[in-house]
């Protein structure tokens, strides 16, 4: 008990100190003294800074910072103001007030005055979250920097395990959410077959995460928005990134006055690391992201992007073969060559123009056209020499006979397309920080192009990875589905207490005849300052999707569109929480949500091909964050059950975590050191809902051509309750330790990152599960032969060059 007490003393101790330790205060006002919310508050050439709250006050943690520094304050449409630390603190009272200045401003000025007037929308919300390219990069992580595992690390967002990129958003598909970069979405922003992400750390700015209740600009996902802001082109940046399995590059440039030029690419070099060490993994990748910004005049700015990304699998085996002579009997010795081709491909195209008319309207128009491909060939071949002697002719004609009728009956030419070709025009009006309307109208054309021919029952395993179920062996899809949406959106803050966001979206899809109405409301109600009140409501519709349910890890999805079954996917949000700042180092939230599903997409083994389902998730999150010296610290818990419906049969989902509980750590160590740590501990979800447990879907999904295959990898179809027997509970640690230095005129940050550092025996999916039926129908807990499937502890290194 006295160690106990102990415990408890120190922990209150350095909480109190927290609390009190010296903070640097003030009010930020507008020459009419009305306080200016979210008001930037930033320490000169240090990485420190904050924004005020609706009464305009800032507190900022002053045990880091220097009487010698420098204070700024600014905020979009006012002059900036500096202010020398010493002379701040004797200010009394330390009132700062704003004086508005000319609209023309330098050329980063439109991209800040949305990038501001979108934080002071999103602060509204539930559960947002705006991530930095500097906090993406500080986290731990596993082989690359990916931005994607940094979203799952965030509370009300669960992942199916340790290495899959894909996520779900409070008890949503992963379909579900919608990936924007630069206003453009990228359908399968997926490498390594799932395993990572298309984007790089160093192409970001800033992340907007939306996990419910989002803007009425933003439509046709159910559950989440991930809003990716890419670094302008006018910046000077030149940053080289070098890590074990990829490297990436960026330069930004000014090219010439108003105009500049960035361009980003990245690589994989693991199918080449494997070789060394004899384990071949024959896969690789690549990014290019090209965007060019000009401005014309102080108001206007031209933007085109284009992003390409490409995953290649090619896979060569060989066998060994033998020719017979038809007259002597003598045997000639050649190799049958299999080879097995994916790929996948990303890329857009987007041309952006942003118009500020005056002092309060604002037009931007934007066009895209963004695809989604995936592609896979088998083929055989014999490796003959090129001059046989005669004697061996007759059986070489037969040898190639077969290999060709085998490459008949196993044919696996397959092609997926996906593009989307959208029209965006909106409009923003903003009188005041208390008032503002936003706009906007949209016309998509979406192309589906699938399809496989010829395939035999035999290549089951790959058509299961676009499909819970393959519908029949060959399978052709192809349509167009048109849509049109329009919205409206009113921000207004009646007084210092009180936010409102309400709007409406309409959409028209060409398929019905009726209108879907999308309304959706935001208030936020704060009676003091360090204490706010959030709910929201509203209705989401989405006109495509993919299965439900598709595999362990989902390497690959085929989007379908809505007119299948004459109605797109449809989500109610109700979500209520609280806002607390204890200190300026204590801050927190506590956010409950349900949600309600109707239309999802299933794909069926029977002649229907599809049917579609109901859902329902609710949960409960409770985030924390305290500041103790230089020291972050981050604990949250979750409570979360997501359930579905299709026809009959109810079920938990394969993501059902139920508890969630993770804790990180941010330390600087002084000299250029820095130390970050996230442990997490969840329950284990359900190992499959559906009827079919595909056990090979995890990774091994290539066929051999032998009956070990049905045995060991194959499909299992069973009729066992869903969710009879789950994952165990699971946990890991990762940590990960970065040193800055300055080198030939140069800033390198050299990185060494561990995932799984104690080296926990995670299951990533199991083989050989035998259910053994019960008494009276009853299935009972299987004879398990488990034969589990672990991710190991891994280790990375690197380095970042900034030039």
């Amino acid at each position: 008990m006295k160690f106990s007490h102990h415990i408890i003393f120190w922990i209150l101790f350095y909480l109190c100190e927290s609390i009190c330790a010296a903070t640097i205060t003030g009010q930020v006002v507008d020459d009419q003294n009305h306080p200016l919310a979210n008001a930037n508050i930033r320490i000169l050439n240090k990485e420190l800074g904050t924004t005020t709250n609706t009464n305009g006050e800032f507190f900022l943690d002053s045990s880091h910072i220097d009487d010698s520094d420098t204070l700024i304050i600014s905020f979009v449409g006012y002059q900036p103001r500096h202010f020398n630390i010493a002379n701040f603190k004797k200010m009394n009272p330390s009132k700062v007030v704003m004086h508005t200045i000319a609209l023309a401003m330098p050329e980063i000025r439109i991209a800040a005055e949305r990038l501001q007037r979108d934080k002071q929308l999103f602060a509204i919300e539930p559960s947002n979250r705006f991530l930095s390219t500097q906090t993406l990069k500080n986290q731990p992580f596993a082989l690359l920097h990916d931005p994607v595992k940094e979203i799952q690390k965030l509370v009300g967002i669960t992942s199916m395990n340790e290495i899959a990129s894909r996520f779900n958003v409070r008890g949503g598909e992963s379909d579900q959410n919608l990936f924007l970069l630069d206003g453009v979405p990228i359908y399968h922003p997926h490498h390594f077959l799932g395993l990572a992400s298309t984007l790089s750390s160093n192409l970001i700015d800033q992340m907007l995460i939306s996990m419910g209740g989002f803007s009425a600009r933003y439509g046709n996902r159910l559950s989440s928005v991930q809003d990716i802001r890419t670094l302008r082109a006018t910046h000077k940046v030149t940053r080289v990134d070098i890590g074990l399995v990829s490297a990436d590059a960026l330069v930004a440039r000014e090219i010439r006055k108003n105009m500049g030029l960035l361009v980003s690419a990245r690589s994989s070099y693991y199918d080449m690391i494997s070789r060394l060490v004899e384990q071949s993994y024959p896969v690789h990748f690549y990014d290019l992201y090209g965007k060019l910004e000009w401005k014309p005049a102080p108001r206007q700015l031209f933007t085109v992007s284009a992003y390409h990304t490409t995953d290649a699998q090619d896979i060569e085996k060989s066998n060994n073969g033998i020719l017979y002579s038809d007259s002597d009997n003598e045997k000639l010795g050649f190799k049958i060559i299999e080879k097995d081709k994916l790929h996948v491909n990303n890329r857009f195209l987007t041309l952006k123009w942003e118009f500020v008319m005056n002092d309060f309207w604002q037009i931007d128009m934007q066009g895209y056209v963004s695809t989604y491909a995936n592609s896979f060939d088998k083929s055989f071949k014999a490796d003959l020499p090129a001059s046989l002697p005669t004697k061996f002719e007759q059986d070489r004609q037969a040898v190639e006979k077969r290999l060709c009728e085998r490459n008949e009956n196993f044919k696996a030419d397959i092609g997926n397309k996906l593009e989307d070709y959208t029209l965006l025009l909106s409009g923003s009006y903003q009188h005041d920080t208390k008032f503002m309307i936003n706009t906007g109208l949209q016309l998509t054309r979406h192309q589906f192009d699938y399809g496989w021919q010829g395939m035999v029952k035999f290549w089951d395993p790959f058509v299961n990875l676009f499909f819970d179920h393959a519908p029949e062996d060959s399978f052709t899809f192809a349509a167009s589905q048109d849509q049109a949406s329009g919205y409206l959106e009113g921000y207004w803050q009646p007084d210092e207490s009180w936010q409102f966001r309400a709007g409406v979206r309409v959409n028209k899809w060409d398929f019905s005849n009726r209108l879907f109405i999308e309304p959706r409301l935001n208030t936020k109600y704060s009676p003091f300052w360090h204490f706010s009140l959030i709910a929201a409501w509203g209705q989401f519709y989405q006109g495509l999707g993919t299965c439900l349910q598709e595999g362990l890890i989902g390497f690959l999805e085929l989007y379908f569109p809505s007119r299948l079954f004459q109605h797109p996917s449809k989500a109610n949000h109700f979500i209520a929480g609280i806002e607390f700042e204890l200190s300026p180092s204590i801050t927190g939230s506590i956010t409950g949500y349900q949600k309600y599903f109707s239309h999802l997409l299933k794909t069926s083994d029977t002649i229907e091909r599809f049917q579609t389902g109901t859902g329902s998730a609710n949960g409960l999150e409770m985030d924390l964050n305290v500041a103790i010296g230089k020291t972050r610290h981050s604990l949250g818990y979750v409570w979360s059950h997501s359930q579905r419906r299709v026809g009959n049969l109810s079920y938990d989902t394969n993501f059902d975590q139920r508890h969630r509980l993770q804790y990180s750590l941010s330390l600087p160590l002084g000299k250029g050191w820095s130390f970050s740590g996230y442990w997490i501990f969840h329950t284990g979800q359900p190992y499959d809902p559906g009827r079919y447990l595909a056990l090979y879907r995890g990774v091994d999904y290539i066929p051999y051509f032998n009956d070990r295959f049905y045995g060991v990898y194959g499909v299992h179809e069973i009729d066992a309750p869903p969710g009879r027997i789950r994952y165990p509970h699971y946990h890991r640690l990762d940590a990960s330790v970065n040193k800055k230095v300055h080198w030939f005129s140069q800033e390198w940050t050299i990185y060494a990152s561990i995932r799984n550092v104690y080296n926990h025996k995670n299951v990533l999916y199991y083989r050989n599960i035998d259910y053994r039926p019960g008494s009276d129908d009853e299935w009972v807990d299987p004879n398990i032969d488990r034969e589990p499937f672990y991710i190991p502890l891994l280790p990375t290194l690197g380095c970042t060059i900034d030039f």
